[in-house]
């Protein structure tokens, strides 16, 4: 059932996006994002610094990573689809594969955690706002082609901290999870294996702020309802 709703899901996001440049897969979120971004003054929309953020991750998966900021978007706080704070990396990274973090009701600068962590919450969170939850993290396996999901669990603890007006954030997380893998399966244990674990941070600066045209965040978010069944 929850695979379904995500297939639905991601169909429909494309659907909706889709006279905003919506591309193939979820990497390009970022570009979508800012086609929807209507100018702003120029106090919001001002270049910040470099467009730059680092990936730390300890734990089951290592990682240190400088990575570039496609793109920080900021729409009303709400539960649509482009409501919220975005910040997405630029695709092409050798070592990431998709990196966003959005926080739905972020307001004003300060402190953000995400409010209900099981797998059923971020799934209703998903089929309403377009995210499973605040941190899309997928990380390159060396030579396995498939990428690592880092995800959320409901004892992992996560706290972002959005400041200089949307320009700069600080993700820091710990006991995130990953799926298993057949190598971690061993079919003579009595035991299942324990539980990946994983712990880090995202940290980004922006080269610039866009906000979102209140007209196109209400046309879009009109358009995705009517898509999306209730969960």
């Amino acid at each position: 059932m929850i695979g379904a709703r995500l297939l639905l899901l991601s169909s429909a996001m494309c659907v909706t996006l889709a006279a905003l440049g919506c591309a193939q897969h979820s990497g390009d979120s970022g570009s979508a994002l800012q086609s929807a971004a209507g100018s702003q003054d120029s106090t919001g929309d001002a270049a910040v610094g470099s467009a730059i953020g680092h990936v730390h991750l300890t734990g089951a998966v290592t990682l240190d990573h400088d990575f570039t900021v496609d793109g920080c978007v900021i729409g009303p706080a709400g539960e649509g689809l482009l409501d919220g704070y975005h910040m997405t990396a630029k695709d092409g990274d050798k070592m990431i594969d998709i990196l966003a973090v959005v926080v739905k009701n972020y307001a004003k600068d300060g402190s953000y955690s995400p409010t209900d962590k099981t797998p059923e919450g971020q799934v209703a969170s998903a089929m309403t706002s377009g995210v499973m939850g605040p941190l899309t993290l997928m990380v390159s396996q060396g030579d396995n082609p498939t990428p690592l999901a880092v995800m959320l669990k409901p004892d992992s603890t996560m706290t972002i901290q959005i400041s200089d007006n949307g320009s700069k954030g600080d993700a820091e997380f710990t006991d995130m999870g990953t799926p298993m893998t057949m190598a971690d399966i061993d079919p003579t244990a009595k035991t299942p294996p324990p539980a990946k674990k994983i712990s880090g941070s995202v940290t980004w600066t922006c080269g610039k702020v866009e906000h979102i045209d209140p007209k196109m965040n209400d046309a879009v978010n009109g358009a995705f309802k009517k898509l999306i069944p209730n969960p």
